[in-house]
C-alpha cells in the first residue's frame, strides 16, 4: 500500500509532536537548568509547526495534518500531563498546556505570510491586533499578574486564531480527509469515554488528576479524589449525576469537543457517528453542547421552511427558547451562575466604561 503525500504529512507531524513532549519530559526528569526547559518545549514547538508547514506548502496540496494537530493536543494533553506530573511544576505545566494554542498561533501567522489573500480573513486579523493592543494598554492601568493576563488572554483570542486558523487553511485542506481523522479521534475518545464512565470510574485518580488539578490551581473534592465539575451541578433524581470526561479530564470541553464533532458529521452525513457524539454530549451534562445543538436544530428546521412559515413558527420559537431559559437559570445554580456573570458585567459600566483589563475579572482572576 502506497502511502498518500497528505499522510506522510500526517505522520511527520505527529513524529515531530511525539518528539518535542518526549525530549521535554526527558530534560525535566534529568533536572537541568529550568530556563533551557522553555527554549527545548516552545522552540520545539515553534520548529515543529514552521517544519511541517514548509513541507506540506512544498510537497503537499493537502495540509489537512496541520490543521488537525493543535485539536489532537486539545483531546490527549491531560493524559500525557497526568502521566508524567510528577516532574512537572507549576510554572512548566503552564507551558505545556498553552502549546495547542502557540501551535495555532505559529501556522496563522504562516498562513497570513504565504497563503491566505482573503479579505475576510484580512479584517478579523485587524480586529484580533486591536484587542491584542487594547488589552496591552489596559494592562497598564490595571496591571495583573502575567500569567493570569496570558491565561485570560488565550481565551479572549482562542476564537480569533481559531477562526483564522480554519479560514486561512480552508483551500489548502480536504474535508473528506479531515472528516476521516476526525472519525479516528473521537471514536477512540468515545471509546475511552464509556471505558471511564461505566468501568472504571477511578480511570482519572490513577493518571493523578489530584496532583495535575492542583497545579492548575483547581480544587480537588477530597471525598471522591476528583474535580467537583465531574458531578453535575444540578440534582436529577435526586442525586448529582457522574459526567463524562474521558481523554479530556474535563466535561465542559469534552462537551465542546463532541458538539463540534457532531456538527461535522451532520453536515457529511454521518449520522452514526452524530448520534455517539450526541450521546457524548448528553453523557457530559454540558449545557454548551445543547445550546449548541439547539442552534443546529433550529437553523436547520428555519432553512427548510417557506416564509410564511418562518412568520408562524419564529414568534413560538423565540418564545420557547425565554421560557427554556428561565427555567434553565431556576433548576440549573451553574446556570444561574453563568447568567449573573453576564449580568453582573453590566453593573459597573459607568464606572469603568473601558473595562477592567484582561484578567482582573472571570474565572481565571480567582487562580
Amino acid at each position: 500500500m502506497i502511502m498518500r503525500k497528505n499522510q506522510i504529512i500526517t505522520i511527520v507531524s505527529l513524529l515531530g509532536l511525539c518528539f518535542v513532549y518526549a525530549f521535554s519530559f526527558f530534560y525535566l526528569a534529568c533536572d537541568l537548568p529550568q530556563f533551557g526547559f522553555y527554549i527545548v518545549l516552545m522552540g520545539g514547538i515553534f520548529l515543529t509547526a514552521i517544519f511541517v508547514f514548509f513541507i506540506g506548502k512544498k510537497y503537499c496540496t493537502d495540509m489537512t495534518s496541520l490543521i488537525f494537530i493543535p485539536i489532537l493536543i486539545t483531546c490527549f494533553q491531560n493524559v500525557i500531563l497526568g502521566m508524567e506530573i510528577n516532574v512537572i511544576d507549576k510554572k512548566q505545566l503552564l507551558f505545556f498546556i498553552v502549546t495547542n494554542v502557540v501551535y495555532a498561533w505559529i501556522l496563522v501567522f504562516l498562513g497570513l505570510l504565504f497563503l491566505s489573500k482573503d479579505y475576510m480573513v484580512k479584517k478579523v486579523t485587524i480586529c484580533l491586533a486591536l484587542i491584542a493592543i487594547y488589552s496591552l494598554l489596559l494592562l497598564i492601568f490595571f496591571p495583573v499578574d502575567i500569567i493570569t493576563f496570558a491565561s485570560s488572554f488565550r481565551n479572549i483570542s482562542s476564537p480569533f486564531i481559531f477562526f483564522l486558523l480554519g479560514a486561512v487553511f480552508a483551500k489548502k485542506c480536504d474535508t473528506d480527509y479531515f472528516t476521516k481523522i476526525l472519525i479516528v479521534v473521537f471514536t477512540f475518545v468515545f471509546i475511552v469515554g464509556l471505558y471511564e464512565y461505566f468501568i472504571d470510574s477511578n480511570f482519572w485518580i490513577k493518571l493523578n488528576i489530584g496532583e495535575l488539578w492542583n497545579k492548575k490551581g483547581i480544587f480537588i473534592d477530597k471525598f471522591t479524589g476528583k474535580p467537583y465539575n465531574h458531578l453535575s451541578a444540578e440534582i436529577i433524581g435526586g442525586k448529582q449525576l457522574p459526567r463524562l470526561v474521558s481523554t479530556f479530564a474535563e466535561p465542559v470541553n469534552l462537551g465542546s469537543f463532541s458538539m463540534f464533532c457532531g456538527l461535522i458529521f451532520w453536515w457529511e452525513k454521518k449520522y452514526v457517528y452524530f448520534t455517539m457524539a450526541l450521546v457524548t454530549s448528553v453523557l457530559t451534562v454540558s449545557k454548551g453542547a445543547l445550546v449548541g445543538y439547539i442552534v443546529l436544530f433550529l437553523v436547520a428546521f428555519l432553512i427548510k421552511m417557506n416564509d410564511e412559515s418562518k412568520m408562524f413558527f419564529l414568534p413560538i420559537i423565540i418564545g420557547g427558547l425565554i421560557i427554556a431559559l428561565i427555567y434553565m437559570v431556576n433548576f440549573s445554580a451553574s446556570a444561574a451562575i453563568h447568567f449573573s456573570g453576564f449580568i453582573n458585567a453590566f453593573q459597573n459600566i459607568d464606572k469603568y466604561i473601558l473595562g477592567i483589563g484582561v484578567g482582573n475579572a472571570g474565572v481565571y482572576a480567582n487562580l
